[in-house]
């Protein structure tokens, strides 16, 4: 019988004795502890190297349920587990499907769905089923005279105290938002250290941090969504990257981008363009280059692509992950629009 608790430090203790369920359902109006359960397997499960390979972090907004199931199903490829973390999944509004797979679940998956700000209506067939095999979490908001004893307890865990009267303010200011308190707390923490160092050179730019943050997620983006199209299409890559690292896609070793690629564009039938998601505006040069030599481009959406070529006319876009499958699906079974819009761009 699975663990359907409400305590987190439950659920944590299982995962760090190495106790793994095959499923897990996060919901409830409080985030914080979702984000702490989901974050805890996402960093511990696998090692950095099995990552690469094994663990994927994928959004609701760009995958429907079906497709997260499909490759919920798949073996893992060099790891014991295969990790799925599913985030933002409050934007489904149905999960009958779960029913399907919970009758033949992939063992050697860990599958997160991370539910927020919502319950769970528990009248619902597949909630009876996820009982019996995984674990169901609903995350409640504290009541704000429990606060105080949270902010105590997690400064302690950060090696750090609070006086009481400063426990009493911040409670009145910020209410009982896990998330604001905790981001509130690491913000003084890093105030005190900078008055406690005035000499010191730390400094991290927040446009740093987010360029960082943007250029890993592009990264799983296009990792995703190569793996999947391996599965479905004949796909290159031309990368240092190892052919371990995604199944069904040929790897081959970088090539010449001036002498080498530009045969690549010319000859694939499909080329594909995921930009990096902290770029607002532009046209990246790779785009251009594509079209510049007869190529079909599949681009991520761009604002000024679609104002400077014709959309399905001289090149196409995609606004999703899903979406990018299904227009390469698409193009492939029709060689004559494809040719033409390459032509064209």
């Amino acid at each position: 019988m699975a663990k359907q608790s409400s305590n987190y430090a439950d659920i944590l203790g299982d995962l760090k004795n190495k106790n793994y369920k095959p499923v897990y359902f996060l919901s409830g109006e409080e985030p914080y502890y979702i984000d702490l359960i989901s974050d805890y397997i996402q960093e511990n499960v696998l090692t950095e190297s099995e990552k690469a390979f094994d663990q994927f972090i994928m959004y609701a907004q760009d995958y429907d349920l079906a497709t997260i199931l499909e490759q919920a199903r798949h073996f893992p490829m060099c790891a014991l587990y295969q990790v799925i973390i599913v985030k933002e999944a409050q934007k489904w509004t149905d999960f009958e499907e779960l029913s399907t797979y919970l009758k033949a679940i992939q063992p050697k998956t860990i599958l997160v769905i991370c539910h927020k700000y919502k319950k769970v209506d528990r009248r619902k067939k597949w909630v009876s089923e996820f009982e019996k095999v995984g674990v169901l979490f609903e995350s409640e908001k504290i009541k704000e005279d429990k606060v105080p004893t949270f902010i105590v307890n997690y400064l302690k865990t950060k090696g750090a105290t609070i006086e009481e009267k400063a426990t009493m303010m911040m409670v009145s200011q910020l209410g009982n938002n896990l998330q604001v308190v905790t981001d509130e707390l690491v913000a003084e923490i890093n105030r005190y250290i900078k008055e406690s160092h005035p000499d010191s050179n730390f400094h991290l730019l927040k446009e740093a941090l987010t360029f960082a943050m943007a250029s890993e997620v592009t990264h799983k983006d296009r990792l995703t969504l190569l793996a999947l199209l391996g599965r479905r299409f004949d796909t290159h890559l031309y990368s240092f990257q190892s052919s371990e690292i995604l199944a069904g896609v040929k790897c081959f070793p970088p090539i010449d981008y001036v002498t080498e690629m530009p045969k690549v564009f010319a000859c694939s039938k499909i080329n594909l363009n995921p930009i990096l998601r902290c770029i607002q505006s532009g046209i990246p040069l790779r785009a251009l280059d594509v079209m510049a030599v007869g190529g079909f481009l599949l681009s991520s959406y761009q604002a000024e692509l679609m104002e400077m070529f014709g959309y399905e006319e001289e090149m196409v876009v995609y606004e999703s992950i899903q979406d990018a499958i299904e227009k390469a699906d698409f193009y492939l079974k029709h060689d004559d629009i494809r040719e033409q819009i390459a032509a064209a761009g």
